[in-house]
């Protein structure tokens, strides 16, 4: 004993050098691979994060393998009884062989009955042979005995839970039961097969395809749709999906998601001849629609015409003609912001292509819109937002002189003359062959002038009644004006010529007889009139009104004759005028000077009927102040009826116009006089 224990001793120590001896190499083979590693660190860090990449997915396999073996909730196989009976392989060796023979003849059988019963005494005999569970599986599927096809592969996958083949099989079959349930419209039934079969190979589209064929046609069309987005979240390359999904917004009414998504099909799929369908009968329906709102436009339907072009728009996103009719309507509606939004939208699906004529049609629209806006603000006293819309207008086109001439009514409106002064002559440099413009420019030379000779600067006045009169010769009061101005600067002779041609054109004006009477004190009118510089002087201002105004014109409306841009023949029906809207017309500046003289007709009547009698012997002078100076405002000017007002110099370095600056410009405003 003690020579074996000697023995057992030795071989304990040599084992344990051994042992040493290969802990020692295992480090070495370690210290050189750490050396390895920090020499080839990136690769092996990309090996790395690729070896760890399949190991998650194969886990991630093979935890839903478990998780479908564990769903597996197997009755018990028929014919399979004897399956408890085990017995250990190698006791039992003949009984093993002898299923090999029944699986032999069985699978030799071509009558599947006959087969199945062979294949169930092998299976009896060795019940954990995998094979046999399939083979028998088979022979069911043959017969459309698709429930014992289904358990017998659902027990060879719990043999066999790493095989793939059988999961797939599995998948197939659950597959084809689902499409016999669908056929049989068994919906509820068919679903459930077929989400068995997804959820088996979940990469399968068919599967996934037939689960949300059924979901629709049992009208769950909520959770259809929500299925179609989980997998396109997953899979976003699928033309078929996309249409399916399609569909799906159609019976949804989503006409509009419905054709971004046959337009992505399309894109991925360009002969995808059900995207080609689909895209034609959505153009069709929203052509139809367009012309359905024609004719009720036209019929005038503003309201129902408004809903087609909606419609259409719904059916045919990607036309941009049919937010440019749409935003036409809304501007006829003045729902100027909506239709602002309309035409932008239009600009945008053109991409800004300046080539295009839709673009070019939507950007003229645009400005259409802009400046109706701005009349809108105008007629309502929002004159700084109509001076915004216009600068927008402006800045898409610059050649257009009635966007200058109505930002210059709204500066005039605003009492910004120089800002008024500045538009105005930039659409008279456009066409100098505006009338209106002229009547605009000589009504603001003139109220500068009057501004000027209040201040008592006569020279700088006289310079702006000039050149008012230059503008509009056919105005007796810039005569007037221009007359007390040059007798101001004792240029008397000047002041004679002026006084000439204001009694030409107005031989009824008395503003200019105290005037007269010192520049002619021994003279009558007829006398001047007659002589012969009365009738050079007459002459003199019938030549200059020809040369200004070679046709007689009243009540001037703007057109849009000389325009490019809006001379190109536009995409829209007839209901389109193409005009800009002017912000104020020739007789808007005159209204108030009608106003004062029927004002004054009226308070001389009244103090002609009310008179007192001769034999009256109280007071005949009103108590009424001729002016309130208390006020710390002096009111000179309104625009028309109810227009507003403005003040002058409050705090400023202007003086105030008193009573006596009253007398001597005179009552009448030249802006507001008859042409």
């Amino acid at each position: 004993m003690s020579k074996s224990h000697l023995n057992n001793l030795t071989e304990t120590n040599e084992e344990k050098e051994l042992n040493k001896q290969q802990s020692d190499e295992n480090l070495e083979a370690k210290s050189l691979k750490i050396q390895d590693e920090g020499a080839s660190g990136a690769k092996d860090i990309v090996l790395d994060t690729t070896n760890e990449i399949v190991e998650a997915l194969e886990q991630e396999l093979s935890e839903r393998k478990k998780q479908i073996v564990t769903s597996f909730q197997l009755q018990e196989l028929n014919h399979s009884s004897r399956a408890r009976r085990r017995s250990s392989v190698n006791s039992n060796f003949v009984i093993w062989s002898r299923a090999e023979q029944h699986f032999a003849t069985g699978s030799d059988e071509k009558d599947s009955i006959k087969c199945i019963s062979s294949l169930t005494k092998a299976i009896s005999l060795k019940p954990t042979e995998c094979k046999y569970y399939i083979e028998r599986g088979e022979r069911f599927l043959q017969l459309c005995d698709f429930q014992s096809a289904i358990l017998n592969y659902k027990k060879a996958c719990i043999l066999d839970p790493d095989e793939d083949q059988y999961y797939s099989r599995l998948a197939s079959i659950y597959y084809i039961k689902g499409q016999c349930l669908f056929d049989c419209k068994n919906y509820a039934d068919a679903l459930e097969c077929f989400s068995r079969a997804a959820e088996m190979k979940p990469d399968v589209i068919g599967y996934h395809t037939r689960s949300v064929a059924c979901l629709a046609a049992l009208q769950r069309h909520g959770e259809c749709l929500a299925l179609l987005n989980k997998r396109l979240n997953v899979e976003n390359d699928n033309a078929d999906l996309l249409i399916m999904r399609a569909r799906l917004h159609q019976l949804f009414r989503n006409d509009s998601l419905s054709f971004y998504d046959i337009m992505d099909a399309l894109k991925l799929d360009p002969e995808h001849s059900e995207a080609k369908t689909m895209l034609t009968a959505l153009i069709e329906k929203a052509e139809n629609f367009k012309e359905k709102g024609i004719k009720l436009q036209l019929l005038g339907k503003t309201q129902e015409a408004l809903l087609k072009f909606s419609n259409a728009i719904e059916s045919n996103p990607g036309c941009a003609e049919y937010h440019i009719f749409r935003g036409a309507l809304l501007r006829q509606l003045s729902d100027f912001n909506s239709a602002i939004d309309d035409y932008l939208v239009a600009m945008d699906k053109k991409d800004h292509d300046y080539s295009h004529d839709v673009y070019k049609e939507a950007q003229r629209q645009l400005l259409l819109c802009y400046n109706d806006f701005a009349v809108e603000c105008f007629s309502k006293g929002f004159y700084n937002e109509a001076v915004v819309l216009l600068n927008k207008a402006i800045k898409e086109e610059k050649n257009e002189k009635g966007l200058y001439i109505n930002r210059g009514d709204c500066f005039f409106r605003m009492f910004e003359f120089d800002f008024a002064l500045s538009d105005y002559n930039q659409a008279l440099e456009i066409d100098p062959k505006d009338c209106s413009v002229k009547v605009r420019l000589s009504v603001v030379y003139n109220e500068l002038g009057l501004l000027s000779y209040a201040d008592k600067r006569y020279v700088q006045a006289f310079e702006y009644f000039d050149l008012a009169i230059q503008c509009n010769p056919k105005v007796a009061v810039y005569y007037t004006s221009r007359a007390r101005a040059r007798y101001m600067l004792e240029d008397y002779e000047g002041a004679k010529y002026d006084v000439t041609c204001c009694l030409f054109l107005e031989p009824s004006n008395r503003s200019i007889m105290s005037l007269f009477s010192r520049l002619y004190p021994d003279k009558c009118v007829e006398n001047v009139l007659q002589s012969s510089t009365g009738l050079l002087v007459a002459q003199s201002v019938q030549q200059a009104i020809s040369e200004i105004f070679p046709v007689l014109w009243s009540n001037y409306s703007m057109d849009l004759k000389g325009s490019k841009d809006l001379a190109v023949r536009s995409v829209l029906p007839p209901i389109n005028e193409r005009k800009l809207t002017l912000c104020l017309h020739e007789k808007d500046f005159h209204v108030n000077h009608i106003d004062r003289k029927l004002q004054s007709s009226k308070k001389v009547k009244k103090a002609f009927n009310e008179r007192k009698s001769l034999e009256y012997k109280g007071p005949r002078i009103s108590t009424e102040t001729i002016d309130k100076q208390a006020s710390p405002s002096t009111e000179r000017y309104k625009f028309g009826k109810g227009g507003s007002k403005a003040v002058l110099n409050q705090g400023g370095s202007k003086s105030i116009l008193n009573q006596r600056t009253r007398i001597k410009v005179g009552t009448k405003r030249i802006a507001f006089m008859q042409a």
